[in-house]
């Protein structure tokens, strides 16, 4: 390019509040670079007396790979259960042209001022996981 201007690698729009009537509470991200457009949205559910529920959904396209994926998350923290936190979280992801192949992660983690404990399963396409973590 002339005058020493240079290509534009990669960008990113965020928005943590989306001016829309009803879904003020989503936010919203946009970001490409030269391999990949993604689509991000996020919102809290629901997030009351020590209860949060986070919902998300994200959307990637590689046009050099011609895939789509799609991402669906979930995340629960109960931090109201007096001596530890507990957090949840689940994600789905799949390629939009083979819905039946589907990936699953969940796992389960509480953790109180010194301790913790955790577990985790992995159902993904070319393998399955299970994790368990406890330290003190």
């Amino acid at each position: 390019m002339e005058g020493g201007a240079k290509d534009i690698d990669s960008s990113k729009i965020e928005i943590p509040n989306a001016p829309i009537p009803a879904v003020e509470g989503v936010k919203v991200v946009w970001e490409f670079n030269r391999e990949k457009f993604v689509k991000d949205a996020s919102m809290d559910v629901y997030n009351k007396d020590g209860v949060k529920c986070n919902m998300g959904l994200k959307w990637t396209w590689s046009p050099a790979k011609a895939t789509q994926m799609l991402l669906y998350t979930k995340k629960l923290t109960l931090s109201d259960l007096g001596d530890f936190v507990a957090h949840a979280q689940s994600e789905v992801e799949t390629e939009l042209k083979a819905l039946d192949k589907v990936d699953h992660k969940h796992s389960v983690n509480l953790k109180g001022d010194d301790w913790q404990f955790g577990m985790a399963y992995d159902h993904l396409q070319k393998s399955k996981k299970v994790g368990v973590k406890a330290s003190y």
